[in-house]
């Protein structure tokens, strides 16, 4: 019978390089896609909190409460708010930044 040791050395390297390479690739496609929804989510998140502002300066605005013009708030961009009144209408309005620069306003009309 032949006793011959076999050299594996080379196939183990191989496999580890082979491995290397599919979780390479794993994480080149999972990594940008979880940056995406996160960052998605803040933009999310920062838009429904200008709703809730939104709201809560309506609800002001309804039983004659004086409201704030400027709410800042950590973790989020300024909060700017106008008040326009035109005949038996009064529309409140609040101005933002969003997460990529961008202007961004949500109005609501409220009739008195």
């Amino acid at each position: 019978m032949n006793n011959k040791v076999k050299n594996d050395k080379g196939f183990i390297f191989l496999e580890m390089i082979i491995s290397l390479l599919i979780w390479l690739i794993l994480f080149s496609t999972v990594i940008p896609s979880f940056l995406h929804l996160t960052y998605s989510r803040k933009e999310l998140l920062i838009d429904h909190k200008a709703s809730e502002l939104l709201t809560n300066q309506v609800i002001q605005l309804i039983y004659d409460e004086p409201f704030r013009e400027v709410i800042s708030e950590t973790g989020f961009p300024v909060f700017t708010f106008s008040l326009r009144i035109e005949n038996d209408w009064k529309e409140i309005c609040v101005n933002y930044e969003s997460r990529k620069n961008r202007y961004k306003q949500k109005c609501q009309k409220v009739q008195m």
